[in-house]
């Protein structure tokens, strides 16, 4: 990616790619640029012209531009079921710790934290086991077990039981999850998807978290909701790192 400034201003420009031209002789090849939209923090396609091996776009502003095969960018976006073609792995135990906070009632009106939680449980291979904890002020172990019926387990991702108020006690949450694991089996893919979006109170309590995921092989996966930056660098993003697992910016 290349991040282009100018001084002054002006009303538009053209900003040019050029790519090696062997590649044109691949029909899986389908060049874009992108632009990054840093307030959105995702890539944004714009309208490409290809001359020969050079793509270019006209922009209005300057900022942040990659060209991007089209075609691989949009399988990213793709549901790939890694858990049946990850032969290391014969099943799944995974807990979804979710904030509750008062702060919800106007980051997260609509409830989509729920709702996407309930399409990934739809997506998950049969047999796997399911746990909910949701945390605020106080932390609800809403499963007191893992659950194998997935309309069970998403039965709980609804406002009977996130009804957002109190504080924040992420951490508090994580660890009431450990709880609910059943296997040590290391053929078993043990996972904790935490959606949080601000700074939680417990935070002395993150060296700790990370070294009991650690020890029980759990990894940690932590979806930022909203634009809490500075907090989810500090946070969230070592919570993933250091247990293996991923940070994701969902900013929207």
């Amino acid at each position: 990616a290349y991040d282009f400034s100018v001084n002054g201003e002006f009303d538009e420009a053209t900003i040019s790619f050029e790519f090696d031209a062997s590649l044109l002789n691949d029909e899986d090849f389908d060049p874009v640029i992108y632009y990054f939209n840093e307030e959105e923090q995702q890539l944004e396609e714009l309208e490409t012209t290809i001359s020969g091996n050079v793509a270019s776009a006209v922009v209005k502003h300057f900022s942040t531009y990659i060209l991007i095969n089209r075609k691989v960018n949009a399988a990213a976006f793709e549901w790939v079921d890694t858990f049946s073609t990850e032969s290391n792995y014969s099943g799944v135990e995974i807990v979804f710790v979710i904030d509750d906070s008062g702060s919800m009632t106007s980051n997260d009106r609509n409830n989509e934290r729920l709702t996407v939680a309930r399409n990934l449980i739809d997506r998950l291979p049969e047999n796997s086991k399911i746990g909910i904890v949701n945390f605020e002020s106080d932390i609800e172990v809403l499963t007191n077990k893992l659950l194998t019926n997935k309309e069970e387990a998403k039965s709980y991702l609804t406002t009977s039981y996130f009804r957002s108020s109190g504080g924040t006690y992420m951490y508090q949450g994580i660890q009431s999850a450990f709880s609910l694991f059943e296997s040590n089996d290391d053929s078993t893919l043990r996972v904790i998807v935490d959606l949080s979006d601000g700074d939680t109170f417990d935070t002395s309590l993150h060296t700790s978290t990370v070294n009991m995921a650690n020890a029980k092989g759990i990894r940690i996966y932590t979806v930022g909701l909203g634009n809490s930056t500075s907090y989810f660098n500090s946070y969230l993003k070592p919570l993933a790192n250091s247990t293996n697992g991923q940070f994701y910016l969902a900013s929207n």
